[in-house]
């Protein structure tokens, strides 16, 4: 909430800015100037010139730009990720499965050999 607060201030403030520098801009009454360079604007044609015109919008812009990238390549990555962690998920399981078979294969070898043992006796 803060933040938008902070933004909607911002906002005006360029807005009043842009007013100022139009007004500052325009040639004085009487000053002799010609009258083809005078140009009404409106409120909305005076703040679209101060966003067109702010260089502090244009690096904000830049920088959400950047984010919005960074979120994509980060995004892509957990999927590689995910993808990664799947397959040694099915490598483990088969792992454990060979394991168990083994630990079963070296059972039934003790017991005929325990056996084997038994009728050399």
């Amino acid at each position: 909430m803060i933040k938008f607060e902070r933004a909607e201030k911002a906002s005006w403030t360029l807005v009043v800015l842009g007013f100022l520098v139009f007004l500052a801009a325009a040639p004085a009454p009487g000053s002799g100037a010609p009258a083809a360079d005078k140009r009404t604007l409106t409120l909305d044609e005076c703040v679209g010139l101060a966003i067109e015109n702010s260089k502090v919008l244009h690096a904000s812009s830049l920088r959400v730009e950047s984010a919005r990238a960074v979120a994509a390549v980060v995004a892509e990555n957990a999927g590689q990720v995910r993808r990664h962690l799947q397959d040694a998920e099915v490598a483990l399981l088969q792992a454990k499965t060979a394991l168990a078979q083994a630990q079963a294969d070296r059972a039934l070898a003790r017991a005929r050999l325990a056996k084997t043992a038994g009728q050399v006796r």
